[in-house]
């Protein structure tokens, strides 16, 4: 019997409950959001997670759009109404769970990722 390391027979599958790894780590690294202020479509549900967790979980379009979540920045990055508005319209529309994003909102969109990108500049 060998007991060489090896991949993980259901690494980043379904737990018990029938959720992955990912989605248990999701709910881990993020929390519920009440801001009134955004719109979301009816079922989607706001979590806020650190500058460096939402630089991660934006990216997983994918798993946003099957869990019906959109992940914005906890308030420390100081983003605007308007900027926070676009970073999750911005990720509705890549997960295909919203319209493209307005041409009004890609200023906001612009300002925001310039804000978290200096927010995020000692990770280099």
């Amino acid at each position: 019997m060998s007991y060489a390391a090896g991949p993980a027979k259901d690494a980043g599958q379904s737990s018990r409950s029938g959720r992955s790894l990912g989605d248990i780590a999701l709910r881990l690294t993020t929390r519920r959001a009440g801001d009134t202020a955004i719109s979301l479509p009816p079922g989607c549900q706001l979590r806020l997670a650190s500058p460096v967790w939402y630089e991660i979980w934006s990216r997983d379009t994918a798993r946003l759009a099957r869990l019906g979540v959109a992940v914005l920045p906890e308030q420390i990055a100081s983003l605007a109404s308007d900027e926070r508005q676009a970073l999750v319209s911005d990720q509705l529309a890549r997960a295909g769970a919203g319209p493209v994003l307005p041409d009004w909102l890609k200023p906001a969109l612009a300002r925001a990722r310039a804000r978290l990108a200096a927010r995020l500049s000692w990770l280099d």
